[in-house]
């Protein structure tokens, strides 16, 4: 029959924790045993559409930069009516 004080509960913490540490540094040494591939590749071509890709990414930034000045144009910068002068 438990108390279910303090103190068992900080041994399940520690339980926990350790059966925690043990089971990712088994992962981590199965990780580092057995790589995916072999550590020398062949040399050869990375990346083909290297330019293409930063003249996607100017264009998209255009773009981007002239909805923004829209916005700011259209959106936040609306005129604030007054309202008419009362005459005496």
């Amino acid at each position: 029959q438990s108390s279910g004080g303090c103190g068992e509960q900080r041994g399940d913490f520690i339980n926990s924790l350790l059966t925690m540490g043990f089971s990712l540094s088994c992962l981590a040494t199965i990780g580092i045993s057995f790589p995916r591939g072999s550590f020398f590749q062949a040399p050869g071509i990375v990346d083909t559409f290297l330019i293409g890709r930063f003249i996607l990414l100017a264009v998209m930034s255009l773009v981007f930069l002239g909805c923004l000045f829209l916005f700011l144009i259209y959106h936040l910068m609306e005129p604030v009516y007054a309202k008419p002068l009362h005459r005496s």
